[in-house]
């Protein structure tokens, strides 16, 4: 795996974290700049992405693989829990507290999310999605990727890394 980020229009950053239901209302005022890299087996885990865009952009997909001991909360169910919930119906906001533009469409996938956008305009995009760490075992994380989908040239990516679920 890549062991350094890329940058080629798009700056992107992942971090992901344990928190308990309990304090996900605090957890979701915040984002963690370090993040963790261990966890425990049933933890809930809060992804935070970070895409920053120097100019403005049409057609934008982040495509963010998870590590095999890990799968995204599909929030859309009846099923999911009232915390869960809330997590995904909060607004993201920009770097000074207004609201960002959101995905226009989200797929979750047993091995990754997708996010898409209609446009991106200049600046710092942050958005967040729960997971779950389900298996114990050491993983390999690919890279977090952004790009235009019509211009595949412009783009950006996270480095590898490797997750512990104990």
């Amino acid at each position: 795996l890549p062991t350094s980020a890329l940058d080629r229009g798009f700056f992107v950053k992942k971090t992901m974290r344990a928190v308990s239901p309990d304090a996900l209302p605090a957890a979701l005022r915040t984002a963690d700049a370090r993040g963790t890299s261990t966890f425990a087996a049933g933890d809930l885990v809060l992804v935070d992405l970070h895409v920053i865009a120097t100019e403005p952009r049409r057609q934008v997909v982040v495509d963010d693989p998870l590590p095999a001991g890990v799968e995204a909360m599909d929030t859309r169910f009846a099923t999911t829990g009232g915390a869960a919930r809330a997590a995904a119906d909060a607004e993201p906001e920009d770097d000074e507290g207004k609201g960002a533009p959101g995905p226009t469409h989200r797929e979750v996938h047993d091995d990754r999310v997708l996010l898409f956008f209609e446009s991106l305009p200049v600046g710092v995009f942050h958005t967040r999605y729960l997971a779950r760490a389900t298996t114990r075992g050491r993983f390999l994380v690919p890279p977090t990727r952004a790009e235009c989908m019509y211009e595949p040239e412009v783009f950006g990516r996270t480095a590898g890394q490797v997750v512990e679920i104990r």
